[in-house]
């Protein structure tokens, strides 16, 4: 019985050691459309899904077609996005957590946004987490 449990424990340490330390990064994406309800299913306006690095990085938005022509924004599950009104995240901002808005007027939001940053919540601890 000794060996066993000495066996035991030597094989869970040994894997514990095999276990690397810096975990893969999840892969999940922000839906943007230029217009409302998500461009009626993609049939009018443009839509785009952009991949979420996982860091809170700011998307600046000047230059491309969707600089203050957004109408539909939402990021995957488990996924927080703050929009801003100004370029490099600054200015008036806005949360969105998952499934994000259809339609960005009901707040004000409707080809408002300039620049964007997205990171991943946690389930059950950050408020609005889904």
């Amino acid at each position: 019985m000794r060996f066993s449990t000495l066996a035991s424990t030597v094989l869970l340490s040994a894997a514990a050691l095999a276990v690397p330390t810096k975990l893969a990064a999840r892969s999940s994406r922000v839906y943007i459309t230029s217009d409302p309800f998500w461009g009626y299913r993609e049939n009018s306006g443009f839509f785009q899904a952009f991949d979420i690095e996982g860091a809170d990085k700011c998307v600046d938005l000047k230059g491309t077609k969707f600089d203050n022509a957004i109408s539909s924004f939402g990021p995957d599950s488990g996924v927080k996005c703050i929009v801003y009104d100004g370029y490099n995240c600054t200015g008036q901002n806005e949360p969105i957590w998952y499934s994000g808005y259809a339609d960005m007027g009901w707040n004000g939001w409707d080809n408002r946004v300039s620049s964007y940053e997205c990171g991943f919540c946690t389930k059950g601890v950050d408020k609005g987490c889904l």
